[in-house]
């Protein structure tokens, strides 16, 4: 299969057309792609996923402004969701599929994208509020298994337990402003079976159940992925035994 034939089998799965406007944002087909090219290391082919968007939302016949509106939310979106990415894919990746992205970005969008950081960290209170954030995102993905996940990161290197709360957590995963806690789950998943991570991968399913996702959308993520990995000759992510 060629890769417009893979993203067009993965728009099958989102069941993206016909496409509708009212409820284009929410579906996940172009944040999941984009976030799978990203964490497979081939985010020179993020330009064809954008291009699809940019085509649906075009074809919607809005007036030129609502248009680009459309786009920029689009194009928030997946730019927080590479952002977002890196937890499981790692940070090289994640600035080289968000330097592609913004390649095959309009001048016009980007004239339009946020040029200061969604993340304010102006006082200690900023930073406070972005801590206790994390812990109630963590708390919730995890749920009675929240302790027993810290500790072990702690009896690892409690930097690391550390680090998790303070600098992923907090900051980067809990931030809500442009995805929800679902959608934010739903990427780290794809991350990590991107990444054959199944250690990480059982406790972040249960997460993103925790948040409102549902069998579908883990079903959806998984055949998503090993569509792209068959695609670049990626090893396959294991299927991950778990009550849906």
């Amino acid at each position: 299969m060629t890769l417009p034939d893979i993203v067009a089998a993965v728009r099958k799965l989102y069941q993206v057309e016909p496409a509708k406007k009212e409820t284009y944002l929410n579906n996940g087909w172009a944040i999941i792609s984009v976030v799978v090219l990203s964490a497979l290391n081939h985010p020179e082919d993020i330009a064809q996923v954008y291009r699809l968007m940019e085509r649906d939302i075009e074809n919607f016949g809005l007036s030129k402004d609502d248009e680009l509106a459309l786009k920029v939310q689009a194009t928030l979106k997946l730019r927080e969701g590479i952002l977002k990415g890196y937890v499981a894919a790692g940070f090289p990746r994640t600035i080289n599929g968000l330097i592609e992205l913004r390649k095959a970005t309009s001048a016009q969008v980007l004239e339009k994208l946020p040029q200061t950081p969604i993340r304010k960290e102006e006082s200690w209170e900023d930073y406070m509020h972005q801590r206790a954030r994390g812990q109630a995102l963590f708390d919730t993905i995890y749920d009675r298994h929240t302790k027993r996940v810290m500790q072990s990161m702690a009896d690892a290197y409690p930097d690391l337990a550390q680090s998790a709360l303070h600098h992923l957590y907090g900051p980067l995963l809990s931030e809500g402003a442009v995805l929800t806690p679902r959608e934010t789950s739903l990427i780290v998943v794809t991350g990590t079976f991107a990444m054959c991570v199944p250690s990480q991968l059982r406790g972040h399913i249960h997460g993103a159940l925790h948040n409102g996702a549902l069998k579908v959308d883990i079903e959806r993520l998984y055949e998503t992925v090993l569509l792209f990995c068959r695609h670049y000759g990626n090893p396959l992510p294991p299927l991950i035994n778990v009550k849906l």
